[in-house]
């Protein structure tokens, strides 16, 4: 792996945890490095938050500089990725970059649904991913992994190395996003009894 210009990473992972959808993302990020390594004709190597800190500076300020010394980032939409705080934090702190860069180094993907999105993400043209997320293990032995490979990961993996490609040099100054805006976010759902209004 490349480290010039003071880059750790080439793509930052960014999707919702749930202790039920992770193995499917951690075998997506699994199958998707060779083919985003074919693309660069070197190895990728990407960032993907598997720890249980939850919260704390020391998270934080590992996040943070992951994001900062990722050249792209790789986001995982869902309704419930848009209700949290962090993962809002991480597409933001690439959205200003690129906007600072005139660069192009976000690469979405719909994990669910696609509907229930803030206007920012529905006006972003994303891969949809939905038709071939599964709880089941067995998924990625199947004849439908077979086709999301071909019809999804193989094109996926080439326009991540494309915005591997873009980036910009290097930058201590590259803005990290703390406290999101709300029009990248959908309000919380708050669910509860009549008597709760």
């Amino acid at each position: 792996m490349e480290k010039s210009l003071g880059y750790d990473y080439d793509i930052f992972f960014s999707y919702k945890r749930h202790p039920k959808t992770d193995p499917w993302f951690l075998a997506l990020v699994e199958n998707l490095e060779p083919w985003i390594s074919h693309e660069l004709h070197r190895e990728a190597s990407i960032f993907i938050d598997q720890e249980d800190i939850k919260t704390g500076a020391k998270w934080r300020r590992k996040i943070s500089e992951s994001l900062k010394k990722s050249r792209c980032i790789v986001c995982i939409w869902s309704p419930l990725y848009f209700e949290s705080k962090w993962c809002v934090a991480e597409w933001e702190s690439f959205v200003q970059r690129c906007q600072l860069f005139n660069c192009e180094l976000i690469v979405p993907a719909r994990y669910f649904d696609g509907q229930h999105y803030p206007d920012l993400a529905k006006d972003v043209e994303s891969r949809d991913f939905s038709h071939y997320t599964s709880l089941s293990p067995r998924f990625w032995d199947s004849e439908l992994f077979l086709e999301f490979e071909q019809k999804h990961l193989k094109d996926f993996a080439g326009e991540v190395a494309d915005a591997v490609k873009s980036a910009p040099p290097y930058s201590d100054e590259f803005p990290i996003v703390q406290d999101p805006d709300d029009r990248f976010m959908i309000p919380r759902t708050k669910i509860g009894r009549p008597a709760d209004d």
